[in-house]
């Protein structure tokens, strides 16, 4: 799981989790063997979760990579960054967006 969070103020507009998962397959490598993407928002984050045929600690470094090569690239996450990596968290609060794909 990797968390995104504003960097400084609110960037205008949330990204729809559509977009995001476009992004995130373009600065996929065939390395990462990522096979699924899983986005939830609220609260002025966004949580992203990587399902790749890698183990554990390579995964983890593989969508990492994915993540930062994103955010230094694409417009759509212009003032976004990474603020934590790991688990997900248990409860995404009441500002979870409906419209957005629930993480498994």
């Amino acid at each position: 799981m990797v968390t995104l969070a504003p960097r400084g103020r609110y960037p205008a507009g949330e990204p729809r989790a559509a977009e995001i998962s476009d992004v995130m397959w373009v600065f996929a490598t065939p390395e990462a063997q990522l096979e699924h993407v899983s986005i939830r928002s609220g609260a002025c984050r966004i949580h992203l979760g990587f399902y790749s045929r890698l183990d554990s600690a390579a995964a983890a470094e593989a969508t990492t990579a994915i993540c930062r090569r994103a955010l230094a690239s694409s417009p759509l996450l212009r003032g976004w960054e990474v603020a934590a990596l790991g688990p997900a968290p248990e409860d995404p609060g009441p500002d979870l967006d409906p419209g957005l794909d629930p993480a498994p």
